[in-house]
């Protein structure tokens, strides 16, 4: 089948309503959208296509298929009826990462109701878990430089974005209610 020009301006169909088969779309140069059904009012309706991808589908009769381009650049598409391709229609990719496990090599573990609650050893805190926050407390990390962040909590919560030399649970809604959890660092 020749390329067809979808215009950013108009939907035009691509599959009539008459057909009632299989078809695909090849999307050539400009990204558009697709909508099954009757003529979309509204510009931006449809499934979004980058250039380059395939789009199949099965049509029962009386269903047209609409295209429009997504940009104001006027798209071209190649419309293939009686096929469809199934499955993946993706260039395949090497993808190749690293993953970086937060583990310390120190840590420890409190379950208390005595306030304030000082974790203040001699490593670096990385990472603060509350597993178990019985009442509204304030968090206050002292980070390495000096800096004072106070931030309340009043359930189960991990804290891990600061380089922490002391770690302080206080401010308690209702001190006879306990706070447990564990710290960890290097």
């Amino acid at each position: 089948m020749p390329s067809r020009n979808v215009p950013g301006d108009e939907w035009v169909e691509l599959v009539p309503s008459t057909l009632e088969d299989d078809y695909s779309v090849v999307v050539e140069d400009a990204p558009i959208y697709l909508y099954p059904g009757d003529k979309p009012a509204q510009p931006v309706a449809g499934l979004p296509l980058r250039a380059g991808a395939i789009q199949s589908g099965e049509l029962d009769r009386g269903v047209a298929l609409w295209g429009r381009s997504q940009t104001d650049v006027d798209a071209s598409v190649r419309v293939v009826p009686n096929i469809r391709i199934d499955g993946s229609n993706e260039r395949a990719v090497t993808v190749s990462t690293s993953v970086q496990t937060d583990t310390y090599d120190r840590g420890g573990d409190f379950d208390t109701s005595t306030y304030p609650i000082t974790i203040d050893p001699a490593e670096t805190i990385q990472q603060v878990l509350l597993s178990i926050v019985n009442t509204e407390v304030d968090v206050e990390i002292t980070t390495e430089d000096g800096d004072v962040v106070t931030i309340p909590v009043d359930s189960k919560s991990t804290i891990d974005s600061y380089s922490a030399d002391e770690v302080a649970i206080q401010n308690p809604t209702d001190a006879t209610q306990r706070v447990a959890g564990g710290w960890a660092g290097e």
